[in-house]
């Protein structure tokens, strides 16, 4: 079994406002933040990684997809674990065929062929607020016209419906976002049962200069060629896909990378109800004092058995430190707590493992 990897000292997002939580109450500050590396849920039995912590009981599955025959790399096959936390995804095609290429046709870009990773998670959901795609480069030392450009596409699935995530692309960037075109049967070779076809965002290489990149997470020419998504949602459903804009004259294979999926806490829960109780909010402009309130609003809280799943962020909490004052406050100090807040039943699957999705 496998532990989540806690990143408490990344800030990504900022929650403002008062949560009534327990006998204090608790100003949300930020979210905390863990992340799975995509290659060990690959390299899991069955392909299916289990955690079991604090957080309770949970699975996650990865598929890796030969979508229209298009086949992985063979040297570097798609994936493989790549500097660290780092997924390979990558293709090996002929030459001359259609097979991993992106589709032009009436103005729109068709992702028809191509390599795919999904993961999804068994009847809870998290909220990627970072996934770098790196390395979308092209073919160094070519004319423009006679050497493999890559792209990426990716987004999310909650329920039925597709997330689609927020794209940042970086100073002096060799790509440019595109919103990619997927029919019907591809998405349904991918295990998703969605009607019609669907725009899903991402981005290829656009330049005239044929660079390939050089890798490394903190290297600002890295950068060029990296794109970071992000949503603001929680979903239950990742899908990454990867294929190439244009095609070399004499090269077979080509790959770019898929960093750690880095989501906001979260744990299964249950809400309970403790009475009424008392609880302190900061005065604005007052040090050390805090006026006092009264809840009878149920609790929710992290529980390993429970039937629902929360987000959970790193907040502010308010604890009382001497006597009720004469203007009814309270003296009171500042620390650190958790908000915990439902987004969604805890409804795993018994097929689970036997099915692709």
């Amino acid at each position: 079994m496998m532990k989540w990897a806690v990143r408490s000292s990344e800030v990504f997002f900022v929650i403002i406002g008062l949560v009534l939580v327990s006998d204090l109450f608790l100003v949300a500050e930020s979210a905390c933040s863990k992340y799975f590396p995509i290659h060990q849920i690959l390299d899991s039995p069955n392909k299916v990684q289990t955690f079991d912590d604090t957080d309770g009981f949970r699975e996650i599955k990865a598929v890796q997809y030969d979508v229209n025959n298009c086949k992985e790399n063979s040297q570097n096959p798609t994936g493989k674990q790549f500097a660290g936390n780092y997924t390979l995804i990558g293709h090996e095609s002929l030459l001359t065929d259609d097979e991993c290429l992106v589709k032009q046709n009436d103005g729109k870009m068709y992702y028809n062929s191509m390599q795919a990773i999904v993961i999804s998670a068994n009847g809870w959901t998290f909220q990627p607020i970072r996934i770098d795609l790196d390395d979308i480069d092209a073919e160094p030392g070519v004319l423009s016209s006679d050497g493999w450009k890559e792209s990426m596409a990716i987004f999310g699935m909650r329920g039925s419906d597709i997330v689609r995530p927020s794209l940042k692309f970086y100073n002096r960037s060799l790509l440019v976002a595109q919103n990619y075109t997927v029919i019907q049967s591809n998405l349904q070779q991918l295990g998703l049962s969605l009607n019609g076809e669907h725009m899903v965002p991402g981005g290829h290489y656009a330049s005239d200069e044929m660079v390939n990149c050089p890798f490394g997470k903190d290297n600002k020419e890295s950068e060029r060629c990296r794109m970071t998504a992000s949503f603001n949602l929680p979903i239950d459903t990742l899908v990454v896909m990867y294929a190439v804009l244009q095609k070399s004259k004499t090269e077979t294979r080509a790959a770019s990378f898929i960093s750690e999926v880095i989501v906001n806490c979260g744990c299964r829960c249950s809400q309970i109800d403790v009475g009424s109780r008392k609880l302190l909010a900061p005065i604005p402009g007052v040090d050390g004092e805090c006026v006092q309130k009264e809840s009878t609003a149920p609790r929710t809280v992290c529980d390993v058995l429970g039937s629902t799943w929360c987000t959970k962020a790193e907040i502010a909490s308010y604890t009382a430190s001497g006597e009720t004052l004469p203007n009814g406050n309270c003296p009171c100090t500042k620390g650190k707590g958790h908000r915990v807040s439902v987004d969604s039943p805890f409804q795993p699957r018994n097929d689970f493992i036997l099915n692709t999705v």
